[in-house]
């Protein structure tokens, strides 16, 4: 309980001077916003870590950072939710005072003049100050702390941030990423779309194999990054994937779905699906943007990912299964190909010949593939640079697909696809 409130204190006092700063900018929506995430990562942070502040810290009394001190003296004995939880909470918080330094540099001027009588311990009040002389502020000044230099919407706000590993187990794992520049594409490629506010991609060690999405940050761990890598076999395979197109296939697709879920969010898209179908849909299309030679090595990279699950004709699985919020590997893994498929089924031809594409769901895969192309038209488009996407993208390869499952755009009927049955 002590912890919880002395977190509590430090975060509402930022909480304090952000709502402040965001008031005087005039965005209320946005003020209403921050307090649910800063009241969120405070629950998350007490429900996270209480066990761990009483196992630790127990002794700690409150007050002059000294839990803080303890949990850091800790750090490599908390648990792995305590660490996410105060991970996240320090980058959140990180981004809310940024804004408020941007304002600071170029308002210092201002403060100086109109709100040098403030006391020490009432600092945090600098934005009501602000905003009581905002007539008399400088034109820069004004401009910085304007609604719209607060919304701010630009490309290129794609940060990286890659740690070193914590052990050497996962050493390859950190080689093959920066010998690869996986992380530079990345920011080239997501970087087209114009945000309101920054997305920091971090890849570091994590204590278990996973990456997620939340509240502007992106984390992939090297733990699911050395599975990647230790779940290919040595040398080509008989359709010609390198293990280095399977890995980054595999890679890319993560890391798409992931940005997925951090511009549905940011972005406020509306979804009437699974989000996490919505998130593979996304990868898969991205990917599909790159030019037929790239855009096959990643599909089918990532395709292979679920090679092990469809060895058998039949499987057995638990019932619970079926209640995971991703879909099951084996649809996930015809759900890829069918995309491919329906983008161009003469450059993915051979994936139905060969039978990893059942014929009869190819040929409604083009129809599926206009839905998923219209909705990023409608919905997602409108956030992307055109000019810079001119560099990123090669679309020329892709037909324009004016398929619609349901009236509203022209109909066409998909070429006949062989069965290998026959």
């Amino acid at each position: 309980m002590a912890g919880e409130i002395r977190l509590h204190l430090t975060i509402t006092t930022a909480f304090a001077i952000t709502t402040a700063l965001v008031a005087f900018c005039g965005a209320v929506s946005a003020q209403t916003s921050l307090e649910n995430r800063i009241a969120a990562g405070v629950g998350k942070i007490g429900a996270a870590c209480g066990d761990d502040i009483k196992k630790y810290c127990s002794t700690v009394t409150p007050g002059d950072s000294r839990l803080t001190l303890c949990i850091q003296a800790h750090e490599d004995q908390i648990s792995v939710q305590c660490d996410h939880a105060l991970f996240d909470a320090s980058r959140n918080l990180e981004h809310a005072l940024d804004r408020i330094g941007q304002i600071a540099d170029v308002c210092w001027n201002d403060i100086e003049q109109f709100c040098s009588h403030l006391p020490e311990g009432g600092r945090w009040r600098i934005p009501q100050c602000l905003a009581s002389q905002k007539v008399l502020l400088s034109p820069a000044c004004q401009d910085a702390t304007s609604p719209a230099a607060a919304r701010d919407v630009r490309p290129q706000r794609i940060k990286i941030e890659v740690y070193p590993p914590k052990t050497p187990d996962l050493q390859e794992a950190y080689d093959v990423l920066t010998r690869s520049r996986w992380m530079d594409e990345a920011q080239e490629f997501f970087g087209i779309f114009k945000l309101p506010q920054d997305i920091t991609i971090f890849v570091r060690s994590c204590g278990m194999s996973n990456a997620w999405y939340v509240h502007g940050t992106l984390t992939v761990c090297y733990e699911y990054l050395d599975d990647i890598i230790k779940s290919i076999p040595p040398g080509d395979t008989t359709d010609g994937i390198t293990q280095r197109d399977a890995a980054r296939g595999q890679f890319v697709y993560t890391l798409t779905h992931e940005m997925g879920h951090a511009l549905f969010d940011i972005l406020e898209i509306p979804l009437l699906g699974a989000p996490e179908d919505a998130a593979d849909d996304f990868a898969a299309y991205m990917m599909l943007q790159l030019g037929k030679e790239r855009s096959r090595q990643l599909m089918l990279g990532a395709a292979y990912s679920y090679a092990n699950y469809i060895k058998n004709s039949r499987v057995t699985v638990n019932l619970g299964a079926f209640a995971d919020v991703h879909s099951a590997p084996m649809q996930r893994y015809y759900d890829l190909l069918c995309m491919a498929y329906g983008a161009n089924h003469e450059a993915f031809q051979d994936v139905v010949e060969k039978g990893y594409l059942p014929a009869a769901r190819a040929k409604t895969c083009p129809t599926e593939y206009g839905e998923v192309n219209f909705a990023f038209k409608k919905l997602i488009q409108p956030s992307i640079d055109e000019e810079l996407a001119k560099k990123v993208l090669d679309r020329a390869w892709l037909p324009d697909p004016n398929i619609r499952l349901f009236g509203g755009g022209r109909t066409a009927t998909p070429s006949p696809t062989p069965d290998p049955a026959k």
